[in-house]
């Protein structure tokens, strides 16, 4: 989660279309790698007797989170410029990666 969210980061400040596609790519590698592991660490984090609730709340934010990034990202493209998504996904990224060093 640590590179993805430095990846992203670097992605908001590329200077040329080609870094920008480069940064993309390898954040695009590093995020495959992550959520392969992701559901095991979901199964890890949790005892027996609730993981199957912690699983059902991963998958609806899985199949909620385009759609809402649908809905937010265009109004906050107008108003901060394409630059702040990458921005913000950076700032949720590392949250997620200090919360789950903190819980895992």
């Amino acid at each position: 989660l640590a590179a993805v969210a430095v990846l992203t980061l670097a992605s908001a400040f590329a200077w040329s279309d080609w870094l920008f596609l480069l940064l993309r790519v390898v954040s695009g590698v590093a995020s495959g790698a992550t959520s392969a592991n992701s559901s095991a660490l979901v199964l890890h984090a949790f005892p027996p007797h609730e993981r199957t609730k912690a699983i059902g709340i991963y998958q609806a934010a899985l199949t909620l989170a385009p759609a809402i990034g649908l809905l937010v990202g265009g109004p906050v493209v107008d108003r901060f410029g394409w630059r702040s998504i990458f921005v913000a996904f950076a700032v949720l990224v590392t949250t997620g990666f200090v919360w789950s060093w903190l819980v895992v």
